[in-house]
């Protein structure tokens, strides 16, 4: 193939989108993995005991693992978007992810947060009203998380809240498109899709559609 045509430039252009894409999200879910498996486990409890246990359990594993991974990625892929960088980021990734190691407060609160969310949501997951009014309560709780992971990025000048006032509609569009895309995995069974790019997908998606490139963050 001649890489100087044309079409091997975009060729190339998309090989090297495609591999930040899966690289970053390859480091996702290595360090998100026990929190998934412990979710299973917890899914698939059959007494109260063990499902709380289980939830305590992935509490903990949340705050430390899952929370910030994916905070990562949503710092990894802006950073990288806003200075136009393709290839390969595995290391990058990982590290940013080590030095997040300080927000841990944090991520237990949202953690703790998610965990009372979820206790409540399979208590009422039955009864159509209710689950619906905790589906848009997580919504907003993920919309909220987003933008405070956001706000980190020395790029992102907004404080959090001034982001959550500042673009309401958007962070709840970047929040469906992160939930619709792990639900497309879970009804689909395309696991393979969550492995390789979903959550680093639904950042880029999410940074598109919070700026433009003419705004301050690129």
């Amino acid at each position: 193939m001649n890489f100087n045509s044309k079409f091997g430039k975009n060729f190339l252009k998309f090989g090297n989108f495609l591999a930040m894409i899966v690289s970053v999200n390859l480091i996702w879910i290595i360090i998100s993995l026990p929190s998934i498996a412990m979710l299973l486990i917890m899914i698939d409890s059959r007494t109260l005991k063990s499902f709380l246990t289980g939830l305590v359990l992935l509490t903990i594993m949340n705050s430390v693992f899952l929370l910030p991974a994916t905070t990562d990625v949503y710092l990894t892929i802006l950073k990288l978007e806003s200075k136009k960088m393709r290839g390969s980021f595995f290391k990058k990734t990982f590290i940013n992810y080590l030095n997040l190691r300080a927000k841990y407060p944090f991520f237990l609160l949202f953690s703790l947060l998610a965990s009372g969310w979820l206790f409540l949501f399979m208590n009422f997951k039955d009864q159509v009203f209710k689950s619906a009014f905790l589906l848009g309560v997580g919504l907003i709780l993920m919309a909220v998380f987003l933008a405070w992971s956001l706000s980190l990025s020395p790029l992102v000048e907004e404080s959090w809240y001034e982001l959550i006032f500042s673009a309401p509609l958007k962070l709840l569009g970047a929040s469906l498109i992160l939930l619709a895309l792990i639900m497309v995995n879970v009804f689909l069974r395309l696991s393979f899709l969550l492995i390789l790019c979903s959550i680093s997908l639904a950042a880029y998606l999410a940074i598109k559609l919070l700026w433009k490139e003419d705004e301050s963050v690129y």
